[in-house]
């Protein structure tokens, strides 16, 4: 019954073209115009909620009379605060002078921003319920001083304290800093945390020995932990007696270096003339051939849930959609291996299974393979679609503390099955053209 009301519905519906544009045509706009209001309301009755006594708060604005024509203004006289808390000091709990909302250069010592601003009473972070994180509520009490928000303190000091460091207001006035406030932005991001502080709550979540590999309370904790030995040393590009300063100029060096000649450009000519001493590179298993993991251009590190990002041909080999070992062909006749035959590559880490690409361009005891696919969730167009070569690869480091990804050895075996893969070029590939007939 409901295919045949919905045969009628797609007749009529193709039958009557101009009704159907009419009215999805209406519809789309209705629905757009619809959202742009709701968003529009919202922000309205949002704006400026955060502050506790949102509304009791009252701006006060002056009336101006001008050839019968009545103006209303934010300029008031100043000394209209004086008059109301002379003569209305019970109607208001605060009073607070402001000037205009404006840009203002911001500078401390050679750093120099473009910062917006305003001159305030010192009654203003009473009114405005201000959570302060550095100095209190009553900061704006003592004269020539300013309040920064937490992300402006950041961007001038880093982690070091910025109480009473003296700033200076268009190249200028000196102002001292007495307190930092929270800026609290509901209308934008709930908790927003960086990539690093999540996978360190993500470790505690999961307890055990997986809480003890990143032992922090965020990213700033684990850097510290990393600078920590440099502090005090005295040969380095910068000293600081303390971790956070060190870790401010270690930011705004954008490194540390042992000592002055370090960060010296090397000259080629002096580089040439001396003795370069390379030791044998170690390997880990007793296989016969290098195993080179390799990035895929085209599913990257996030792209295998992206059907359009699977049908896009490896620029090499032009297979998509799976895993494929990139063997010699020379090394494949010899095993007695053909395109899409399936193998084990084994290793004293694990194994794993994938269909051969026979590519000439390779070393013969060498074989390859892609990251990118593998996956054992992720949405359905990556779940459960070829390998992932990290699986046979082993716990070892190199010098620099990095996973060596070139430092295993690994055996090929024939599993005597055939899986063909989906790719783009002739299924004689690029050498098949010498085959002979």
């Amino acid at each position: 019954m409901f295919a045949n009301y919905l045969k009628i519905a797609v007749r009529i519906l193709i039958k009557k073209k101009l009704f159907l544009f009419t009215n999805v045509i209406g519809l789309s706009i209705g629905m757009a115009v619809c959202t742009l209001i709701s968003l529009w309301i919202w922000d309205e009755v949002s704006f400026d909620r955060y502050h506790d006594n949102y509304e009791k708060i009252a701006k006060v604005r002056l009336n101006v009379t001008s050839n019968g024509e009545i103006t209303t203004t934010k300029t008031v006289p100043l000394p209209l605060v004086d008059e109301l808390s002379a003569h209305f000091k019970d109607d208001f709990k605060y009073i607070v002078p402001s000037s205009h909302r404006a840009y203002h250069i911001l500078g401390y010592e050679e750093k120099k921003l473009f910062k917006k601003g305003v001159y305030l009473g010192n009654q203003a972070p009473m009114m405005l319920s201000l959570k302060m994180i550095k100095g209190d509520i009553s900061a704006l009490n003592e004269r020539h001083s300013i309040i920064l928000s937490e992300s402006t303190a950041k961007v001038f000091f880093g982690d070091q304290d910025p109480i009473n460091k003296i700033m200076t207001i268009d190249n200028g006035e000196s102002v001292k800093v007495t307190g930092v406030y929270e800026k609290d932005s509901p209308n934008l991001f709930y908790n927003p945390r960086a990539t690093a502080d999540v996978l360190i709550a993500a470790t505690k979540l999961a307890g055990d020995q997986f809480a003890q590999v990143l032992p922090f309370n965020d990213e700033v904790e684990y850097i510290q932990s990393k600078l920590t030995n440099l502090v005090g040393q005295a040969d380095g590009s910068f000293g600081a007696p303390e971790i956070n300063s060190f870790s401010a100029y270690f930011q705004q060096h954008g490194g540390w270096w042992r000592n002055p000649s370090e960060m010296a450009a090397p000259v080629a000519a002096s580089a040439l003339g001396k003795t370069l001493e390379v030791g044998a590179a170690d390997f880990t298993g007793e296989g016969e051939f290098f195993f080179k993991p390799f990035l895929s251009p085209t599913l990257g590190e996030a792209g295998a849930n992206k059907p359009w990002l699977q049908e896009l041909a490896d620029p090499t080999t032009t297979v998509m959609w799976n895993t494929w070992v990139e063997i010699n062909p020379k090394t494949a006749e010899e095993l007695g291996i053909e395109d899409d035959d399936v193998v084990r590559v084994v290793s004293e880490a694990g194994t794993v299974e994938a269909s051969v690409y026979k590519y000439p361009a390779i070393r013969p005891d060498t074989i390859a393979m892609p990251f990118g696919q593998g996956h054992t969730a992720y949405g359905s167009y990556a779940q459960g679609r070829g390998v992932n070569p990290a699986d046979i690869l082993g716990a070892d480091f190199n010098e620099a503390g990095d996973l060596a990804f070139m430092g295993m050895k690994v055996k090929v075996e024939k599993t005597g099955k055939k899986r063909e893969l989906s790719r783009m070029e002739g299924k004689l590939g690029v050498y098949g053209f010498t085959a002979e007939k």
